[in-house]
């Protein structure tokens, strides 16, 4: 059952919309061996100040989806109440992570440099939190998405960056996806995109190691 569940899920992630411009996930990083000895991780959502997407709709979607798996290693959402607003918001023209040249080619060492200055910015309230809810790694899930009804797509960019115990970065991934939607009511094409940002996270956190099947 849990595997026809599985193919379900693969099939939403890949067949929800009708035609597909562009997607991709490229994983930047990974310590295997320090994922691996993760005992407890808080997750963040990090969205920008200004989005189409509501961040409580945003939470729902990826507690949905991540209930679709089974918890490999243990995980809390962290609540906006006991995080700063610096932490789980950010600028959407200049308080990205991901940096790209004039070109559009993705600078990896730029973007390291851009996360590991939020972590340090941030020191105080991160470390807080995990000595507060007892984490030794947290799991920062930067997205935005839009949609256009009258258009009929939908855009989304996302990063997926893990730290340690110290706030070393043992993972980073980024995505991208730019699709054709067969719907033209506001709140399908929404849900649309919600179920693609929730699912997007359920499966990186099976790839990192906290989920599985």
């Amino acid at each position: 059952m849990k595997t026809l569940f599985r193919l379900l899920i693969i099939a939403v992630l890949f067949a929800v919309a009708a035609g597909c411009s562009s997607y991709g996930v490229k994983k930047e990083m990974s310590d295997s061996a320090k994922l691996s000895s993760v005992n407890k991780a808080g997750v963040i959502l990090r969205t920008p100040a200004s989005t189409m997407l509501p961040r409580e709709e945003l939470k729902l979607s990826l507690q949905k989806w991540a209930g679709a798996y089974r918890e490999s290693r243990p995980f809390v959402f962290l609540e906006d109440k006991n995080l700063t607003e610096a932490v789980y918001s950010y600028d959407a023209v200049f308080g990205k992570f991901s940096q790209f040249s004039e070109n559009k080619s993705f600078l990896k060492f730029k973007t390291t440099g851009v996360i590991n200055l939020f972590l340090r910015m941030n020191r105080n309230a991160l470390m807080k939190v995990m000595a507060d809810s007892g984490l030794d790694a947290l799991v920062i899930y930067e997205v935005d998405g839009f949609y256009s009804p009258e258009l009929q797509y939908i855009d989304m960019y996302s990063m997926f960056v893990a730290v340690d115990s110290e706030l070393n970065i043992i993972y980073m991934d980024r995505q991208s996806e730019t699709r054709d939607v067969q719907e033209i009511i506001p709140d399908s094409v929404k849900k649309i995109l919600l179920s693609r940002v929730g699912g997007r996270f359920a499966d990186t956190m099976d790839t990192a190691g906290f989920l599985e099947e």
